[in-house]
């Protein structure tokens, strides 16, 4: 191999990398980027709390759910908010979830500029600060708006701050997870609210062509249900919809949603008409086989029936459903 990372044929289809290991299986690897995309109020900053100082120092599965292999060193650099409120909310993690204080350092910042020469003297400097704790495995920025100012639409200067942040991940040989958030929601002509995927996003395509791995938390304040799922995933597999409850205020953490409003009853339906082989299956059936209501069914097959995923065979009773092959 030469200085500039070239190899010759023998050596590339011979060559052993070092094997890179999941810090939070299917969700991040060791020396990945996760770009964790937010709506507002979705508690985004208290589900990646929960995640980076509570599970991942002490190797508690996340949510009790997504393994950790071993715990591991973080560093938390908040860039907004208020610091004794943040304090306080880990203080209430700590109360339902074990902590390890000896594997964690938060650092609250004013923005980083990192797309102006003072701000890339300003990351050497905090890239020493951190690698004087030696706690830099994982690394979390809170949030993405807050490191730069200017326009995020502007692909020359998301460009140049993702590059800031691929130097400070090589520097300190960690994995990096970024908190951002969404743009306002869209909605269709019924004034449905459009599940756009990482193309939620706020900003430009930069963020999304760079990071990893990409998560998407959602939050309905007329319903008060909240979710995240992958929308990007280059290792292992994609995580569906996960539906979650926030319990607060005192103990203070997220859970999975187990109960019939958490589960995500779409899902379930066309995974049950997927692994039907006959000629479809009625209302009745499903529901029944489901354990779901038959009023809570009607509500979750139509926006798969408005979406093309599942048709009715016909309009005899009973109707019966299946997958829109494609």
């Amino acid at each position: 191999m030469s200085n500039f990372g070239t190899y010759i044929g023998t050596d590339f289809l011979t060559k052993q990398l070092p094997k890179r290991d999941w810090v939070i299986e299917n969700l991040l690897k060791e020396r990945d980027c996760l770009l964790w995309v937010g709506q507002e109020k979705s508690g985004k900053t208290v589900l990646n709390f929960q995640a980076a100082l509570c599970c991942m120092t002490t190797g508690h599965p996340f949510l009790d759910h997504f393994n950790i292999p071993q715990p591991r060193k973080v560093t938390y650099i908040l860039l907004e908010g208020d610091l004794e409120e943040s304090m306080d909310r880990v203080k209430r993690l700590a109360k339902s979830i074990d902590i390890d204080p000896n594997k964690f350092v938060f650092m609250f910042l004013p923005r980083l500029q990192l797309h102006k020469k003072e701000g890339q003297y300003g990351l050497w400097a905090m890239v020493k600060a951190i690698k004087q704790y030696d706690c830099h495995e994982v690394v979390v920025i809170d949030p993405l708006y807050r490191a730069f100012s200017g326009g995020m639409s502007d692909d020359t200067v998301t460009r140049e701050v993702c590059a800031n942040f691929d130097e400070l991940k090589d520097a300190l040989n960690c994995a990096l997870i970024i908190i951002h958030h969404t743009h306002k929601k869209k909605f269709d002509i019924k004034g449905n609210a459009i599940k756009e995927g990482d193309d939620a996003t706020f900003g430009s395509v930069w963020f999304k062509a760079w990071a990893s791995q990409i998560v998407l938390q959602t939050f309905d304040q007329q319903t008060g249900l909240r979710a995240f799922y992958c929308t990007t995933q280059r290792s292992g597999e994609i995580i569906k919809e996960c539906n979650l409850r926030l319990i607060q205020p005192d103990p203070l953490y997220f859970e999975i949603d187990k109960t019939e409003r958490g589960i995500n009853k779409e899902l379930l339906i066309v995974e049950l008409l997927q692994a039907d082989t006959n000629t479809g299956l009625d209302a009745e059936t499903i529901y029944t086989k489901l354990g779901i209501s038959k009023g809570t069914f009607y509500t979750s097959i139509k926006p798969l029936l408005s979406q093309g995923i599942i048709k009715k065979l016909s309009e005899e009773r009973p109707v019966k459903y299946c997958l829109v092959k494609k």
